[in-house]
């Protein structure tokens, strides 16, 4: 039975589109929805850039507090988002949390899915930044070889094909 579900979103172009899809699943189920965000950790350049620019005081609470409160504007602005672009797909989901983690997408998917007891996480078949061209992108594909819970992959869409209507 599926009772709750981990939907896993970069927010991207797609997003209204994907929302949509997710309705369509939760309306046949009447689970719960946990919208998952992951935001990919800073690169070696930015690192290198804060470390030569930015004075110890403020890096010491970038690094204590600042990612907290980071991480907080970046889940109130998904939430402000939601209820102003997605007022029409929320009324059918029972969207519970909204949850913002820094990480390796797949992996951070793959924890959350085992800590929170999801019974199916929901994922796009190809995030917004995919070039490679396969049949799957690479999160999607590391999520679907290591979960241990079913995982429902959305398709691959153009925006020829979305009803922006």
């Amino acid at each position: 039975m599926i009772n709750r579900i981990l939907y896993a979103t970069d927010l991207g172009l797609y997003g209204p589109y994907l929302i949509e899809q997710v309705a369509v699943l939760v309306q046949s189920t009447g689970a719960v929805v946990d919208l998952l965000h992951v935001v990919e950790p800073m690169g070696l350049f930015a690192e290198s850039v804060i470390d030569s620019f930015m004075p110890e005081k403020e890096k010491e609470y970038l690094r204590n507090k600042g990612l907290t409160e980071i991480i907080e504007k970046i889940r109130l602005q998904v939430i402000d988002t939601l209820k102003s672009e997605y007022a029409n797909s929320l009324k059918l989901i029972n969207l519970d949390k909204v949850i913002i983690e820094v990480g390796e997408p797949s992996k951070v998917i793959l924890q959350q899915s085992v800590v929170a007891h999801y019974s199916l996480i929901i994922i796009a078949g190809h995030s917004q930044h995919d070039c490679g061209g396969g049949v799957l992108g690479i999160v999607a594909e590391r999520v679907l070889k290591e979960s241990k819970i079913p995982v429902y992959v959305l398709p691959r869409v153009s925006l020829d094909d979305i009803d922006r209507g």
